[in-house]
């Protein structure tokens, strides 16, 4: 049925007349509770409770949610700082791992430049009796140098003092000149030989070929270049010096190493000269 009919239809029934003395009958029969003084003497309390009542599931999410809220945010804070202090610790292992690989390789480089200093100190150890005997030989050529200067003013003396002297003495003091200066030679010979020895770190004493291409890397008392003429007898400038004993060891002194063939002359391995006859060889 319709609600509305039904509604017109109760309202146009006829009223219904309350039997006399209904009221009293169900005042006696039906005890009601009596109202405490407190509900009487409070009558918005019975309010404010029903409201307390009807709000409250909408306070208590509104306080769950807050709480989540809140919770929420301390969690995000603390995720926060947890991730600053990892990149912290991220940065500073990066900076340890830099300055551990800047320690390492500062200290291979001071190990490879104090193994250099190292090998240099050997080497200079090494050539420190090279070094004194080079010094030896040059101060033995200033002793030659000196030595050859001398026979020079020497002759330079004779030569002013002496009378005029006959054909046979010029010869005579020419070729006594020429003697000498063939000595000179053959010192120079020999003291340029133990020089390249030493040069070349070589116990032997070098061949001709070898002497000859080392000699314009030497210089003479005239503070020249030495050539190929020091090879040759002044005499003549043709007749070569014969090497006797190419490669004899430098500590053996008594072996001939060059000679000269005018003169005879021999020059020993240790730089010194000897005059023997002419008409006497010396066989090695």
């Amino acid at each position: 049925m319709n609600p509305n009919l039904v509604d017109q239809l109760l309202r146009k029934a006829p009223l219904v007349r309350t039997p006399a003395g209904l009221l009293e009958k169900l005042e006696a029969t039906i005890q009601l509770p009596r109202a405490t003084a407190t509900a009487t003497n409070h009558p918005l309390r019975d309010t404010h409770s029903s409201w307390f009542r009807r709000w409250m599931p909408a306070l208590g999410f509104a306080l769950w949610f807050l709480g989540c809220v809140v919770v929420f945010g301390i969690q995000a804070s603390r995720m926060a700082g947890l991730l600053e202090q990892q990149r912290a610790l991220e940065s500073a292992k990066v900076d340890a791992t830099q300055q551990a690989l800047s320690a390492e390789a500062a200290r291979i480089a001071a190990a490879t430049e104090l193994e250099q200093l190292k090998k240099q100190w050997a080497e200079v150890q090494k050539l420190r009796p090279e070094i004194e005997q080079l010094r030896a030989d040059m101060q033995e050529l200033a002793a030659l140098r000196e030595q050859n200067q001398q026979l020079r003013e020497e002759l330079k003396a004779q030569a002013a003092s002496a009378p005029k002297p006959e054909e046979d003495f010029f010869a005579v003091a020419q070729a006594r000149a020429e003697r000498i200066k063939c000595v000179q030679h053959l010192k120079q010979l020999g003291l340029a030989a133990r020089i390249w020895a030493n040069e070349s770190k070589s116990d032997r004493m070098p061949d001709l070929a070898t002497l000859k291409a080392y000699l314009p890397n030497l210089r003479g008392s005239d503070n020249m270049r030495l050539d190929e003429k020091l090879l040759v007898c002044p005499t003549d400038g043709t007749s070569s010096y014969e090497i006797v004993s190419p490669g004899v060891p430098l500590g053996r002194h008594e072996f001939v190493y060059s000679r000269c063939p005018i003169h005879n002359s021999i020059g020993l391995s240790d730089g010194s000269v000897q005059q023997i006859d002419p008409n006497h060889v010396h066989m090695v």
